[in-house]
C-alpha cells in the first residue's frame, strides 16, 4: 500500500521529532558545519554545496541555527 503525503508526514515526526523539511536542513546545517571546520571553501561554496539558494540566505539561516556566522563559526571550531 501506498502512505500518503500527511501519513508520511505524522510518522516521519513520530520517529525523528522533526518534519521531512526541518530534518533536511538539520542535515544540511551539520555538513555546512562540517565543511567550514575542516575545509578552507568559501561560504559562497558551502553554500552552494548545502543546497541554498543563495550565500545570504545560507548565512542569514545557518546564524539563526547556530549563533555563529558561518565565518565565526569557522573561527570558533577551527
Amino acid at each position: 500500500a501506498v502512505m500518503g503525503r500527511p501519513s508520511f508526514r505524522r510518522l516521519f515526526k513520530q520517529h525523528t521529532g522533526l518534519s521531512p523539511n526541518q530534518y533536511l536542513l538539520e542535515i544540511r546545517i551539520r555538513k555546512a558545519q562540517s565543511l567550514l571546520t575542516n575545509t578552507a571553501l568559501s561560504v559562497q561554496r558551502i553554500s552552494e554545496e548545502t543546497g541554498f539558494e543563495s550565500s545570504f540566505y545560507f548565512s542569514r539561516f545557518f546564524k539563526q541555527r547556530t549563533g555563529l556566522s558561518p565565518l565565526n563559526y569557522r573561527k570558533a571550531f577551527r
